[in-house]
């Protein structure tokens, strides 16, 4: 069991070592948000094609963008699968 621990632990140390990670701690959620909508608008999607694609509404995406926290958390990880943004939270 510690054994699996300290490989997590490796891994996680090796992926923040590396240059497109970036690290949001919980204070910072908004960045959450802006990270999303960046994104998003880098791939030149609008929020319909968005909408379509992972089933979280228009008004959802507004609001997931300005404010993180007032959406449900698994339309924040469809999002972000669909940006091809990886999320990674560590408690």
């Amino acid at each position: 069991m510690s054994e699996l621990k300290n490989q997590l632990e490796l891994e996680a140390e090796a992926l923040a070592n590396r240059q497109d990670i970036q690290e949001i701690s919980g204070n910072d959620l908004m960045k959450i948000g802006n990270v999303l909508n960046e994104k998003r608008k880098m791939l030149r999607l609008d929020l319909q094609s968005l909408e379509w694609q992972t089933g979280v509404s228009r008004s959802t995406l507004k609001r997931m963008f300005k404010d993180p926290s007032q959406v449900k958390f698994m339309s924040l990880v469809r999002v972000a699968e669909a940006l091809g943004i990886r999320l990674c939270f560590v408690k």
